[in-house]
């Protein structure tokens, strides 16, 4: 335990005899800068406000990168949403105006299956004015249902 406490007391002084110099000189140091900027005080305010400064910029700085770090994927993610809006809305006119063909074709070929089921009975059950009567009745839906999807327009997959 002695032998221990020595060699903790020579390392303590071998630290102290290497330390003690190099941190008296930087104290000295210290000790001469303060002593010249108490000598003058427009240099000293002048070092505290450009060390102000420093730190007010790096502030600016930092505040800047978090709010970039932060506000970047929200801008992201509203231009996503705006795109899926705009895309939504075109959808909807595309799909307000396939109903808008789907409910006049509806109407036309109902018309026609009416109009031709009367004339299917008037005109009896067969003999030629009779088959005329479903030949036009079919032509007559077939028409108001290709109605639907205007001239040239065939249904897409999409």
């Amino acid at each position: 335990m002695r032998d221990a406490k020595a060699a903790f007391g020579a390392a303590a002084i071998a630290i102290g005899n290497d330390f003690l110099p190099a941190a008296t000189t930087a104290l000295n140091v210290v000790k001469d800068v303060a002593n010249a900027l108490a000598q003058h005080p427009g240099i000293m305010h002048g070092v505290i406000d450009a060390l102000g400064a420093l730190g007010g910029a790096w502030a600016i700085f930092k505040a800047a990168k978090i709010a970039e770090t932060v506000l970047a994927p929200i801008a992201s993610g509203l231009g996503t949403i705006v795109a899926e809006e705009d895309a939504a809305t075109a959808s909807t006119g595309r799909l307000s105006g396939a109903l808008g063909r789907l409910a006049k074709g509806g109407a036309l070929a109902l018309g026609a299956q009416l109009g031709g089921d009367a004339l299917q009975h008037a005109t009896g059950p067969s003999g030629f004015w009779h088959g005329a009567a479903v030949v036009g009745t079919d032509a007559a839906t077939g028409a108001a249902l290709g109605s639907v999807f205007g001239p040239g327009e065939p249904p897409s997959a999409a």
